[in-house]
C-alpha cells in the first residue's frame, strides 16, 4: 500500500512541478 500511495505523491509532484514548468 505505501508503494501505490508513493506513486501517486510523486506522480502527483511530477505533475505540478511540470505544469509550473511550463507556465514560467
Amino acid at each position: 500500500m505505501e508503494s501505490v500511495y508513493h506513486l501517486i505523491i510523486v506522480h502527483s509532484g511530477a505533475y505540478r512541478i511540470l505544469h509550473q514548468l511550463q507556465k514560467i
